[in-house]
């Protein structure tokens, strides 16, 4: 076989793996969507969250992917939620989902877990009400003293336990959070936010008292909150998770 018959062979072959890659994708894409909130059972609210996976977000395992098959492996995703309580995806397959809160800073976990439909060209709405380990309400106005430091006097309240199966969860930090923009919590600028409090239940219902780190370097918009979060009991579902106040904001005057 000389050279151009070797060529001509090999570019077909070529040829033709380019057509069988290019078959036409008969599946269809995701168009089914997800919307709904956490309400705080004990204040009948929706929940005052961080933004992300800070202190919440959501397992989803689709369940009708295995078609009833034991041994199909199914992933399970993740879903974000947003401060005021609430999620949403729009790109969903449409199928058979359950959904529970994971590792968040309320009690119910798996345990409050909902069998969901989704489909196509639809969107599902959805409720999860749990219980947060502690309410968190502030005392005072957050204030910058002359030295250019925020402070904030807050205090905690230790919820209810959902029933007897629950462990009680023991408070063990406080925090006060601070940011340049709206977006604060767990994640706050760590340039000003406070080092971590020790308290205990024994402080529920005590006025805490929290300053920020170092002075405020520049004259701007700040956003506030402070929280509570336990000591971590994986092995009862109680996860070291900050449960947060509303967002206070504060116009300080910059030291330099």
């Amino acid at each position: 076989m000389d050279i151009m018959k070797k060529i001509s062979i090999i570019a077909l072959s070529v040829l033709a793996l380019a057509c069988i890659s290019c078959e036409i994708d008969n599946y269809a894409g995701p168009e089914a969507a997800l919307e709904g909130v956490f309400i705080d059972k004990v204040t009948g609210k929706p929940m005052e969250l961080s933004q992300g996976t800070g202190n919440m977000s959501i397992r989803i395992v689709e369940t009708s992917y295995a078609k009833g098959d034991s041994t199909v492996v199914v992933q399970p995703q993740g879903l974000n939620v947003m401060q005021d309580g609430t999620f949403q995806n729009t790109r969903l397959f449409a199928g058979t989902y359950e959904m529970w809160p994971f590792e968040s800073c309320c009690y119910e976990g798996e345990n409050a877990k909902q069998i969901v439909e989704l489909a196509n060209g639809k969107t599902t709405k959805i409720t999860f009400e749990v219980t947060p380990y502690f309410e968190v309400e502030w005392v005072d106005e957050p204030w910058q003293d002359e030295e250019g430091y925020v402070h904030a006097t807050f205090k905690f309240s230790c919820n209810p336990l959902p029933d007897d199966t629950y462990t009680q969860a023991v408070a063990e930090k406080a925090q006060m959070f601070l940011s340049t923009t709206v977006k604060v919590g767990t994640g706050a600028d760590s340039r000003y936010a406070n080092n971590e409090l020790n308290v205990t239940n024994a402080d529920e219902g005590n006025v805490i008292s929290a300053v920020s780190k170092v002075p405020m370097y520049f004259s701007q918009k700040m956003w506030v909150r402070v929280g509570v979060k336990p000591k971590v009991n994986a092995t009862k579902g109680v996860f070291d998770k900050y449960c947060l106040s509303s967002i206070k904001t504060i116009d300080v005057v910059g030291t330099k």
